[in-house]
């Protein structure tokens, strides 16, 4: 059963231009450990953050990476290597709020040490200070501190600040097979969902236009069962990515999907407020068939679709794009890929394609290959410059940059302007009428087409006789002989003048054309025709 009706027409409607994504390329940048996210401070033109995934926040200023880092809270955090290992622990996003340059202060959002119920650790949401522009204190002043327990995935990840100047941030469901703790659903609790709160000095307040105001906030978890003023959409699985159009405000989340689908769902600003995006009872555009009663029975009403949606590799079925984890990205706004303007660019971590959109709604227009390949993609970020980077799990990180200009083709060698130089012989008495044709031997010095032609005068005739010219192309200093054939006709004339004298005369003239097509001048000889 469908949440909507979505035709393939629909979804092709409008292609996306080849000059959208002609000439892009990823510049490898650098190489680092684990590497989760990218961002830079609010208008900050110099420096480009990288977080690690271990508690390390890497500086490049200028161009170099620092050989400080500008945070290490690696003591405080449940990283990747935690037992059991999950590469979706660790130090996740951190977000710089619009007026950082007065107030230094950050936010960090990562899995902490507290694991009451190991392997699940809490998310947590924390300020932090910088002490200059290029290193941070450490010391963690802790926001929201969300119960984790059971399970290690699913930790959401994401921080941003909106266009109004409020901290939004995306949390997971709280780990496990289709919601097993039935939180996504839930908006008493804040897993699952899209938060948003205006933070201050290690605090933080409710939003004026948040959509389940009133209540004791949910800083330390469950409130007592109330709803949880933080909210600002729920029914996610794994919003581990979102961001916001710098031009529109429009929000893109890319939700990870479980078993069948990813998805990209989007809002206009003020739009959807207090959306409930579906999940567990629904996946992608379908039912989910594996919905917990709990949770989807009777179903939610009204849910918000996704404007995007395509299968993992199982249910491909031979689609343009497949995959099994979604990696949110942005709209491009870069000035110096201007044919991308206003496209949405996004990933998956199981597929090297990075991907170009127009998004739209109730679906996405148009959807391609960017050009680019990133092989284990695990998120993009926007530097102060808007321009779009990506990082590999793995360690490498990209710039997503205009392809440089193709090298210009190798000058021409100078033009040949001399004309092929000719060695003619022959002999000088040639019994025609025995052989039936005139020869002459040439040797040109270069590559060469020559031609030559010949006539015979008759005394006392008043017409000249032509003997048929002949071609050949020669290489150079090579030897040839060319015959130039004399008619049946002209042999009579010619047996019957000799009959009366010793010799005619032929005159032969030869010309050459070489491979840059310069002509020789005329080279003239003779050669006596006898019997």
């Amino acid at each position: 059963m469908l949440r909507r009706t979505v035709l393939l027409g629909l979804l092709a409607a409008a292609l996306i231009p080849a000059s959208a994504h002609a000439g892009v390329v990823a510049t490898h940048i650098g190489d680092f450990d684990s590497p989760t996210y990218i961002v830079s401070p609010p208008g900050d033109t110099h420096r480009v953050l990288i977080v690690e995934q271990t508690g390390v926040v890497r500086l490049i200023k200028d161009g170099v990476l620092q050989s400080a880092p500008f945070l290490d809270i690696s003591g405080d955090i449940t990283g990747p290597s935690h037992y059991p290992p999950d590469p979706e622990q660790g130090l996740l996003s951190i977000a710089f709020p619009p007026d950082y340059a007065t107030t230094h202060r950050f936010y960090a959002y990562y899995t902490d040490t507290n694991c009451p119920s190991e392997p699940g650790c809490d998310n947590v949401l924390a300020e932090f200070d910088a002490t200059s522009d290029d290193v941070a204190d450490p010391t963690p002043h802790v926001l929201i501190d969300m119960p984790h327990p059971t399970y290690v995935n699913h930790n959401g990840g994401q921080l941003d600040f909106g266009p109004d100047g409020m901290l939004y941030i995306s949390t997971g469901d709280g780990g496990g097979g289709n919601d097993p703790a039935q939180n996504a659903q839930k908006t008493t609790n804040l897993l699952g969902k899209i938060l948003r709160i205006d933070p201050e000095a290690t605090s933080y307040t409710i939003p004026a236009g948040n959509p389940f105001p009133g209540a004791v906030d949910c800083h330390t978890g469950d409130n007592g069962g109330s709803t949880c003023p933080e909210i600002w959409s729920y029914g996610l699985r794994n919003p581990w990515r979102f961001s916001f159009d710098s031009a529109t405000g429009d929000m893109i989340i890319g939700d990870v999907g479980q078993t069948r689908d990813e998805e990209l769902d989007f809002a206009h600003p003020g739009q959807d407020v207090g959306a409930n995006w579906g999940w567990p009872c629904y996946e992608g555009f379908e039912l989910n068939a594996a919905r917990p009663a709990a949770e989807c029975s009777p179903l939610p009403a009204p849910v918000v679709n996704p404007v995007l949606a395509y299968p993992h590799p199982i249910n491909c079925a031979g689609g343009p794009f497949c995959g099994r984890g979604i990696i949110g990205g942005y709209v491009m706004h870069d000035p110096s890929l201007p044919s991308l303007n206003g496209y949405y660019v996004y990933g998956d971590l199981s597929n090297a394609r990075l991907r170009v959109a127009l998004l739209s709604q109730p679906a996405t227009l148009s959807d391609a290959d960017l050009g680019p390949q990133v092989p284990n993609l695990s998120s993009f970020g926007l530097d102060a410059s808007g321009h779009l980077w990506a990082a590999d799990i793995n360690g490498p990180v990209y710039r997503i940059d205009p392809a440089p200009p193709a090298p210009p083709p190798p000058p021409a060698p100078p033009r040949d302007t001399t004309p092929a130089r000719l060695k003619i012989t022959r002999s000088r008495n040639q019994h025609v009428l025995r052989t039936h044709y005139v020869k002459i031997t040439v040797v040109p010095n270069e590559l060469a087409t020559i031609v030559a032609r010949g006539t015979v005068s008759i005394p006392k005739s008043a017409r000249v006789y032509r003997l048929h010219s002949t071609s050949n192309k020669m290489r150079a200093n090579r030897r040839v002989t060319l015959h130039l054939r004399i008619t049946r006709r002209t042999l009579s004339r010619i047996r019957h003048a000799l009959r009366h004298r010793k010799f005619l005369t032929a005159r032969i003239t030869v010309t050459s054309k070489d491979a840059s097509r310069n002509l020789s001048k005329p080279k003239h000889t003779t050669v006596r025709l006898v019997r």
